[in-house]
């Protein structure tokens, strides 16, 4: 049941997932509806229903759109976070926007962490180089700064780009599975 919280309730029927295990010869003879992805290749690749529009969520349904999926995703908040509740990206993260085409116009909104220092009582107690700290091991060995409200707002624009819209104000409150 997915609802909207400030209105009517909205209900979502969810097929059961009756093709979740396929065997070789369905696999082999079918052919693919919505996928073009060489994994899902073969398979009825049902619509995903992604909970959440945080980095994860919206990473999820960016694959997916890049690989045919049909997805929709929702999330019970009236839009992306107006607050960081995270300020780093990380270098593997990174990578994974290189596939998608959009790591280097990222990079550029944020800053790159060359140390960290801790203070205690106006003095400070350690100072850590970060750098070129994974140099040699990926195309970005640095630590991204970069506001996780400004990092949702970015994803949202390239899953819009993508033709895949959040729902907010849509919340899930109870799955079931026949």
């Amino acid at each position: 049941l997915i609802t909207a919280p400030q209105g009517a309730r909205r209900t979502l029927n969810v097929p059961p997932r009756r093709d979740i295990f396929i065997s070789r010869t369905q696999l082999q003879s079918s052919r693919p509806r919505f996928s073009s992805c060489p994994i899902l290749d073969g398979m009825n690749t049902p619509p995903v229903l992604i909970v959440g529009a945080g980095p994860t969520g919206l990473m999820l349904a960016l694959r997916l759109a890049r690989h045919g999926v049909d997805c929709r995703i929702i999330d019970r908040n009236s839009g992306p976070g107006q607050a960081s509740r995270a300020m780093a990206v990380h270098a593997r993260t990174l990578e994974f926007y290189q596939q998608l085409g959009f790591a280097d116009e990222l990079v550029s909104l944020g800053i790159k962490i060359n140390a960290m220092h801790i203070h205690e009582g106006g003095e400070e107690l350690v100072k850590l180089a970060l750098g070129e700290i994974g140099e040699g091991l990926s195309p970005y060995p640095f630590v991204l700064s970069l506001p996780q409200d400004e990092h949702e707002r970015f994803l949202i624009s390239k899953l819009a780009a993508a033709g895949v819209h959040v729902e907010w104000n849509v919340a899930l409150d109870l799955w079931t599975q026949d």
